[in-house]
């Protein structure tokens, strides 16, 4: 109806409020207590959350109604609504754990003064947000369901040992329905009520035995009560938690067999672990968690894998393994955790990739990376694999999930050897004796076009347009280095030319780019009231930082103040001016006119408070005065090119000589010469002379 509109799917999806509730923990972890553990509650995603943890002792043989324990819970909830705290090792049941807001008693305060299971003695508590009350014996005095929350039923007797102390080893909240699980030291499950275990019918068949402390939840679904003959079991081998890192930990050397490559410390080893899938292949899959990233071989079956997708978060379980040097785990179960995961390459050189089994290579084995500027060095060879550079060394390019010399040719023709200004993303894999990169789809391989294409200059074009670019409404990607940070994107520059980047998008919110960083961006050309910029851009990779940002000296003339065919040769670029005299107060913009004897232009205050600077460094009556250095980033606005200040230290009144760089004592044999480094004013003449004085005190 001529309007976009939002479909809430289910009631959940339309919240008047979200509650703050207890979601995991261990009442009674397996093996020795430890000295402290994870704590997870739920509540509004990214919300701040302050509050108290208070222990309320349940034995009826006991104290009941006494606080035995109280634990601070702070931090923010992540984009699911998780916030996970640590505390100290929880007193073991009959326990009722209470969530507050604010609690003003202390350790032994009574809350039950009269031991009938109400609480009457609340007054040092304020909002209690939920509680879960946990029996260790029939009988136990709980509060949960008093104070708003839920008591668990006593699951009865161990059925292996006899031992009626048959305390939850792990308690959490189904994903989808809210009801409380306990699972028993004997594996068996049971909701909140039922004492008779169930079934661990579990979305995709994950097995909920496992915390799953700082995620989603799994989901509960409701089924039948099996009888004792039918009780769950489980056909795998028993699987230790690792991560990725741990898996991939590169050792101190090659390995000793004939196709070894840094051979996972982990061989032989069964292992469950998490990640969000990065490729997937006809017989399995990579995942990736945090930098790090592994294979996952599953089948030559590609259906076997057919009902995951890239950027599922996924938990894997299988035996750790080595494929002719390429660590991979054998799969046996996948279980999706979510969906719809992104995962930024991570920005890599040929170099460091290499062409051999290499520690550096095997450091991003399986993960998904991204390379800047690289020069196709051959044809394809007999494995259709094609060797590239960035210029700090060589790799393979090969072509197991995409015809990547088709798509190459497609872009650039043929021959393919020669051809540079490509850019490349895909997974790291080992294979023949060398890591190679295996592109995933046709967005993977990118024609980086120039920022000088795009800021050719044609036809002034018809006002507000200052010569528009010949690429308006072009998709593009290009590289440069960044050389200032807006509030709304970036300048970036090559050798030759600059441009300005926008970026209002919450996933770009700029908090991870600086000033010096070579970096990959992709947008679309646009002409802003005569600013050529790049807009809608919906991906900037970093691959280097404290790049060089040498200004280019020019005139104030060479800019002007107005659209002109001089200042549009430097827009985006980082410049500098010398000696500049101050012509203007700042007008209702806060532009600042200068000149340098040559003709004005604008001094803007986007980026710098220029008029309070000048004022620090001039005083009030700056107007007349004049500017030893004044360095900016060129932008086209108003109808006028710009100067923008980043920092204090881009305008100067002075530029003193200092010495920089000298060898008091150089190693070896003195030298008959050395050097001695001063810094002071670009390109200014100077004359003057060093003076060494003596200072031994039983010398001169």
């Amino acid at each position: 109806f001529g309007s976009y509109e939002i479909f809430p799917r289910k009631e959940s999806d339309v919240l008047s409020s979200v509650p703050v509730l207890i979601s995991e923990f261990r009442p009674n972890p397996p093996g020795p207590d430890p000295t402290e553990d994870s704590f997870e509650i739920s509540g509004l995603p990214n919300a701040d959350f302050s509050g108290f943890l208070l222990v309320i002792e349940g034995d009826n043989s006991s104290t009941p109604g006494v606080v035995d324990e109280i634990e601070v819970i702070d931090g923010t909830f992540d984009a699911n609504g998780i916030l996970v705290a640590t505390v100290g090792n929880l007193e073991n049941p009959a326990h009722t754990y209470v969530l507050v807001q604010n609690f003003t008693g202390a350790l032994g305060d009574d809350l039950d003064t009269d031991d009938d299971g109400v609480p009457d003695n609340t007054g040092n508590v304020t909002l209690v947000y939920d509680a879960l009350g946990v029996p260790d014996q029939p009988g136990d005095i709980l509060y949960g369901s008093a104070l708003g929350g839920v008591d668990l039923v006593f699951a009865g007797d161990d059925d292996a040992t006899g031992d009626s102390d048959h305390e939850p080893t792990l308690v959490f909240r189904s994903g989808s329905t809210g009801i409380w699980i306990q699972v028993l030291p004997d594996g068996a499950f049971t909701e909140a009520g039922p004492t008779e275990p169930v079934g661990p019918a579990f979305l995709g068949g994950a097995n909920p035995g496992t915390s799953t402390f700082g995620a989603v939840n799994p989901v509960y679904e409701e089924v039948p009560t099996p009888s004792p003959s039918a009780a769950p079991s489980f056909s795998e081998a028993p699987a230790e938690t690792h991560t990725i890192a741990e898996i991939q930990a590169v050792p101190a050397d090659a390995g000793s067999g004939d196709n070894d490559c840094y051979p996972s410390p982990l061989v032989g080893v069964t292992v469950a672990t998490t990640g969000i899938i990065t490729s997937l292949w006809d017989n399995g899959l990579t995942i990736q968690q945090g930098g790090f990233g592994v294979w996952c071989f599953t089948s030559d079956d590609p259906l076997s894998i057919a009902f995951v997708e890239l950027g599922d978060e996924v938990r894997i379980t299988g035996d750790v393994t080595e494929f002719f040097g390429l660590t991979q785990i054998t799969v046996a179960t996948i279980n999706v955790l979510s969906k719809g995961n992104f995962v930024n390459p991570t920005p890599v050189t040929t170099g460091q990739l290499g062409d051999s089994c290499n520690a550096v290579g095997e450091r991003f084995e399986g993960v998904l990376v991204a390379l800047g500027n690289v020069t196709l060095l051959s044809e394809p060879n007999d494995f259709d694999e094609i060797t590239i550079s960035d210029g700090t060394g060589e790799t393979q390019l090969d072509d197991q999930l995409l015809d990547t010399d088709g798509v190459l040719e497609d872009l650039f023709g043929t021959p393919l050897t020669g051809v540079t200004s490509v850019s490349l993303t895909g997974v790291v894999q080992y294979a023949f004796g060398s890591f190679e990169l295996n592109v995933r789809n046709e967005s993977d391989v990118i024609a980086l076009t120039s920022v000088a294409d795009i800021q050719a200059i044609g036809d002034v074009g018809a006002s507000p347009d200052c010569y528009p670019s010949p690429l308006v409404g072009n998709v593009v990607v290009v590289i440069g280095v960044i050389t200032a940070v807006f509030d709304n994107g970036f300048t970036m520059q090559t050798d030759d030319a600059g441009l300005f980047c926008f970026t209002d998008d919450e996933h770009y919110s700029l908090d991870f780019v600086q000033e010096g960083d070579l970096a990959r961006v992709r947008g679309e050309v646009l002409e802003f009231f005569g600013l050529t910029e790049l807009t809608n851009v919906d991906e900037v990779v970093v691959f280097s930082s404290d790049n060089d940002l040498t200004p280019i000296d020019l005139m104030t003339g060479d800019i002007g103040t107005s659209c002109n065919l001089g200042g549009e040769t430097y827009e985006g670029r980082l410049v500098r001016f010398q000696n500049v005299q101050i012509i203007s107060e700042p007008n209702q913009f806060g532009e600042i006119t200068i000149d340098d004897g040559s003709g004005p232009t604008q001094l803007e205050d986007g980026l710098l408070e220029t008029e309070g600077h000048l004022v620090d460094i001039l005083g009030a009556d700056f107007v007349n005065e004049t500017l030893a250095l004044v360095t900016g980033v060129l932008r086209f606005g108003f109808g006028s090119y710009e100067i923008f200040p980043r920092k204090e230290s881009d305008v100067l009144s002075s530029v003193p000589v200092l010495i920089s760089e000298f060898r008091p004592n150089p190693p070896g044999p003195d030298p008959t010469e050395d050097s001695f480094e001063i810094s002071g004013l670009p390109n200014a003449d100077f004359s003057g002379f060093l003076l060494v004085i003596e200072g031994d005190n039983s010398s001169t």
